[in-house]
């Protein structure tokens, strides 16, 4: 555990030697230049997520699908067998097994796309990253990441496509960039489709109906508790039908968790009672609010094996949506209290069943080049 709090600590610490170099306080009470703030604040970015770089691309059988899945598919694509793999997630193997006949190669192309995804997500659209790195990690979405790494891919481009198209820092042809990044997602894990048309319609509706929709994610909610039993045998009836069929009744059925339930409805309300207190909600924080109403509906529904798992791809958006929302809150003291509650709030959980359960399996922790060598 030890490996993962020095990485994000030192990450941490240049996150906010970066927000404190863009600070107004900085210049005057330090007398750095403004041509000083910004190299400090660039080398600060730059330096940030490079620990968590390390840990990420140099680990070995870190992650419960590891070992489990993605070591025996590299060596059944190599040899021209079927996987279970997306056509995305393909293109990782065979990019992988051309660079290189050893298979680390993989897992530092993956750790290396999925850091830059998740800082770049939190850069652009709030355009600061400390908040987000304490929630990329408290809130369990790192320890998941690199588990369920096809999964986390596809998220971590649902992601930057948000942050792109609605953040604070604006890239040339976003919208066309975001487009393409959220068709891609699919690609790496089909499961993906759902989240996928839900951000395509965000992008091109062009706030038509967007107070319908805030409407609408408040009630959808009680609605999916209401109509819990049919909508299960509606969704399981589908998943027959599809690759996820072999989880029915399987060693996956009763893994879902009433503490990610709560989890979600609390950082529900917390969303939502941040914009009634601010009358403040820009575009991207009502498509948010939405998003994390779909969190917590599928919250609902972990009967339906692995729905818990679809719980990920709109819980993963408060590593960028909270760090949106606190900042609307101008009482600075009420600020602070808020995002040490929510850290606090999810240092509990974290401490409470991901820490001791180990179910994604991010414990020990052993380097690739010290196999062998465990840290816990």
């Amino acid at each position: 555990m030890l490996i993962y709090v020095i990485a994000f600590a030192i990450a941490i610490i240049f996150g906010l030697l970066a927000d404190f170099t863009t600070s107004k306080s900085s210049t005057r009470t330090y007398a750095i230049s403004n041509n000083q703030s910004q190299a400090i604040h660039t080398y600060a970015l730059l330096c940030s997520p490079l620990s968590l770089l390390f840990i990420t691309c140099l680990r070995y059988g870190v992650g419960y699908d590891y070992l489990r899945t993605y070591m025996p598919d590299y060596y059944q694509f190599k040899q021209g067998l079927e996987i279970h793999s997306d056509i995305g997630f393909r293109g990782f193997y065979f990019v992988s097994q051309l660079l290189s006949d050893n298979p680390q190669v993989l897992f530092a192309i993956t750790g290396f796309i999925l850091i830059l995804c998740f800082y770049l997500s939190a850069y652009l659209l709030s355009g600061s990253v400390t908040l987000s790195l304490c929630l990329l990690f408290l809130s369990g979405t790192y320890v998941k990441a690199i588990s369920m790494i096809s999964q986390f891919t596809a998220i971590a481009f649902l992601l930057l496509a948000f942050s792109i198209h609605y953040g604070k820092r604006r890239l040339a042809h976003g919208k066309v960039i975001s487009t393409l990044l959220i068709i891609l997602a699919p690609t790496f894990h089909v499961s993906a489709l759902f989240p996928s048309i839900i951000l395509i319609y965000f992008i091109y509706s062009q706030g038509k109906n967007s107070r319908k929709w805030l409407v609408f994610s408040t009630v959808f909610p009680f609605v999916v508790l209401i109509l819990e039993r049919p909508i299960v045998r509606v969704i399981l009836t589908i998943v027959e039908k599809t690759r996820f069929n072999v989880y029915i009744n399987s060693e996956f059925t009763g893994l879902e968790s009433k503490s990610i339930l709560y989890t979600e409805i609390i950082i529900f309300i917390i969303m939502t009672m941040i914009v009634l207190y601010t009358k403040s909600c820009s575009k991207a924080m009502k498509y948010l609010l939405i998003l994390q109403s779909f969190a917590v509906c599928c919250s609902l529904l972990q009967e339906i094996p692995l729905m818990f798992r679809m719980t990920f791809y709109f819980a993963s958006f408060n590593v960028i949506s909270l760090p949106l929302f606190v900042r609307e809150i101008q009482i600075k003291w009420m600020r602070y209290i808020t995002i040490t509650g929510i850290l606090f709030l999810l240092l509990v959980w974290f401490l409470l069943y991901p820490y001791p359960n180990n179910t994604d399996g991010f414990l020990p922790y052993q380097f690739v080049f010290n196999i062998g060598y465990t840290y816990h």
